[in-house]
C-alpha cells in the first residue's frame, strides 16, 4: 500500500494564513490579475527552457516575450523556443475564453 506525504504542521499552519491575508484582497483587480500571469509566464518559460539548453537569461526571455525582439549573440532557435513556449502556455487561457463565450451565445 504506497504510503501518503505528509506536510510539515508548521509549513501548512503558514499556508493557512498566508492564503488568509491573500484572500482578504480578493477579488483581485483585474490589472493585478494580469500582472500575476504575465510574471508567470515569463518565469515558467525561462525555467522550461533553461532546462532544455536554452541560454537567454529571464531578462533577455521577458525582453523576447515583451517586446519581441531577438537577443544579439543568440540562435533564432531559441527565440522561437520562447515564442513558441509562451503562445503554447496562453492556448488552455484561450481556449477557456472561447468555451465561455460559446456557452453565453
Amino acid at each position: 500500500m504506497a504510503r501518503q506525504a505528509q506536510m510539515d504542521t508548521r509549513i501548512a499552519r503558514r499556508l493557512l494564513q498566508k492564503k488568509k491575508q491573500l484572500d482578504m484582497y480578493r477579488p483581485l483587480p483585474s490589472f493585478t490579475v494580469q500582472r500575476l500571469h504575465d510574471d508567470l509566464r515569463v518565469m515558467l518559460t525561462y525555467h522550461s527552457n533553461a532546462i532544455e539548453g536554452n541560454t537567454l537569461s529571464l531578462a533577455e526571455t521577458q525582453m523576447v516575450l515583451e517586446y519581441g525582439v531577438t537577443i544579439n549573440g543568440h540562435p533564432l532557435r531559441e527565440f522561437l523556443e520562447v515564442t513558441n513556449h509562451a503562445e503554447a502556455a496562453n492556448q488552455p487561457r484561450g481556449r477557456r475564453r472561447e468555451d465561455q463565450e460559446r456557452t453565453n451565445t
